[in-house]
């Protein structure tokens, strides 16, 4: 065995994996489309339940965002959730408010004396 032969096995194995996963594929994607066209229709109706519950302008003003985010994206994301994180010092602050809170009432069970 030469020195290439760890490195020819190797190649030949992969594209031996790659053309069986590309002879598949028709077959793979047959299996995912017939699990997805039921559950197109399952979603539909969960949509259309939905919006049946609720306000009709809510509704157009909602659309309207998309609409005008899918026609300029660089209008505000309306699928973008914005929220705004604590750090670790105004947790800590928090914390030690409560805390203060609670031992200027005397609810404060100390577990340690320090």
């Amino acid at each position: 065995m030469g020195p290439g032969s760890r490195r020819e096995l190797l190649e030949d194995l992969m594209g031996d994996r790659n053309w069986k996963k590309t002879v598949a594929l028709g077959n793979t994607l047959l299996r995912r489309m017939k699990e997805a066209v039921p559950e197109c229709a399952t979603h539909t109706e969960n949509h259309r339940e939905l919006e049946a519950q609720m306000d009709v302008a809510t509704i157009r003003e909602w659309r309207a965002v998309v609409e005008a985010f899918e026609a300029d994206r660089s209008k505000t994301n309306p699928y973008m959730i914005e929220t705004t994180a604590l750090s670790q010092d105004a947790i800590r602050l928090r914390l030690s408010d409560t805390e203060a809170t609670a031992l200027a009432s005397g609810t404060l069970v100390m577990l340690h004396d320090e």
